[in-house]
């Protein structure tokens, strides 16, 4: 048995390391046999053709589906939506509708009213004639890291589920989801416990494929700095992770929010390195 079937082979965890440790890490398995796909999502300057490592094309949209000056809360401008799907090249790649602007771990009522414009976006989408896998950034689950690496059954852990509970419409009309796991902090063995918090509960309220997002840099937390790479060890073990428990990753990233432009790509950083290993020894679907 290589290295990596050892590493993935199907197994339940309930991980409990010593006191003040706050890592308890469950696994889920997954519910069909499916390729393992990886995505671009990258957009540094001077990247090269990333197709030809395995990574394959997908589509973020964010923005561009109302007119100018008007609100994102009402619903998209169906010629928009189809102007912007037509857009697309011929290469069947997912959607991902990525519009973070409802909270729905808000009040029933508030959640109600977010799933509801979330839900007219995407029947826009499915309107505009868009014949491809199509699922919302972030919201199946909801993205709360300090609920998310709770004790399972916890209050807290609790609490978070019966909200995600409350986009079970969301799960149902799209066609795959799209957790982030993206990285807040050092510590790998919380980290994992995020992960695999954020995906589990994705295969709890869905049997479709989940597609996590990961970034190769820290996560500013809404404070723009210099990008912050995580180390390469790190990645391989957010590469392994969700290897083991999703259907697929989008890598993204490429922009320096500290000088509001693109990143210079870096052929030597040690992320990228990692990646192109990984994809070696997996193979992924092309």
């Amino acid at each position: 048995m290589n290295r990596i079937t050892s590493i993935f082979a199907p197994i339940v965890i309930f991980l409990i390391l010593s006191p003040g440790a706050e890592v308890h890490a469950i696994e889920c398995s997954k519910p069909a046999a499916r390729p393992f796909r990886m995505f671009n999502g990258l957009f540094f300057e001077g990247q090269p053709d990333l197709a030809a490592h395995g990574l394959k094309p997908i589509h973020i949209v964010d923005r561009g589906i109302w007119a100018p000056g008007v609100s994102r809360i009402g619903p998209p401008d169906a010629s928009r939506v189809r102007s912007y799907v037509r857009s697309l090249p011929d290469d069947d790649a997912p959607i991902v509708l990525d519009f973070e602007d409802y909270d729905l771990a808000k009040d029933d009522a508030q959640a109600r009213s977010g799933i509801a414009r979330l839900e007219k976006i995407l029947a826009a989408f499915r309107a505009s004639g868009a014949r491809r896998e199509l699922g919302f950034y972030g919201y199946v689950p909801l993205i709360d890291y300090w609920r998310a690496v709770a004790p399972s059954g916890s209050e807290k852990y609790t609490q978070w589920q019966k909200q995600n509970d409350r986009a079970a419409p969301l799960a149902r009309n799209v066609d795959a989801l799209f957790p982030s796991i993206y990285t807040y902090y050092p510590k790998e063995e919380q980290w994992v416990t995020y992960a695999s918090a954020q995906i589990c509960e994705a295969r709890r309220l869905s049997s479709k494929p989940v597609y996590v997002f990961l970034w190769p840099n820290y996560h500013n937390e809404g404070n723009p700095r210099p990008p912050r790479p995580i180390p390469g060890k790190y990645w391989r073990l957010q590469l392994e992770t969700a290897y083991r428990l999703a259907d697929g990753i989008i890598i993204w990233g490429g922009w320096d929010e500290a000088a509001s432009k693109k990143a210079p790509w870096d052929p030597d950083a040690e992320w990228w390195h990692e990646t192109t290993r990984f994809m070696e020894e997996i193979k992924p679907s092309r």
